[in-house]
């Protein structure tokens, strides 16, 4: 993984969703995309809504929800909304600010899809094999989490 610098003085640590890109290639990349700083509880990605767009945390701490319960937390580097990119429809989740100082970058999908037009297609299949792998991570979590919760009902099953 690279670390990166988006705008100075913002530094961004590793980023995966890059990892494999040349430094010209982030840069160019990331120039498609806004900032948006968000406000302390403030949301930036609305469950039902459709959203093309993905999200890059640049600082703070924002956290994803579906319905009422807290899905995951993200920091510095991670990315939200990649599904969207490729599957376009309505947002899954609703993705709020916890920290005050919490800055996003928003990519949106046809920025992305005309940079990749422009560039060799070994970048495009890097790009996919890094959400790939960003997905495969984020099951593995959920998982673990679902059945970290579980295993205090499942002993206490055991001993009735």
């Amino acid at each position: 993984m690279t670390n990166i610098s988006v705008e100075a003085p913002m530094k961004v640590g590793p980023v995966k969703l890059l990892a494999g890109f040349s430094r010209e290639d982030q840069r160019d990349l990331l120039a498609r995309g806004h900032r948006l700083e968000v406000a302390l509880q403030e949301s930036f990605m609305v469950a039902g809504e459709r959203d093309l767009n993905l999200y890059l945390v640049l600082s703070g701490i924002v956290s994803a929800w579906r319905g009422g319960v807290k899905v995951t937390q993200l920091g510095a580097g991670d990315i939200l909304n990649e599904t969207k990119v490729f599957l376009p429809g309505p947002n899954e989740l609703t993705a709020k600010a916890e920290t005050p100082d919490t800055v996003v970058l928003c990519l949106p999908r046809t920025e992305l899809l005309t940079y990749f037009r422009d560039r060799p297609e070994r970048l495009l299949k890097v790009f996919v094999l890094n959400i790939v792998a960003i997905l495969a991570k984020k099951l593995g979590d959920r998982e673990e989490s679902i059945v970290a919760s579980l295993l205090p009902d499942m002993a206490m099953a055991e001993e009735v």
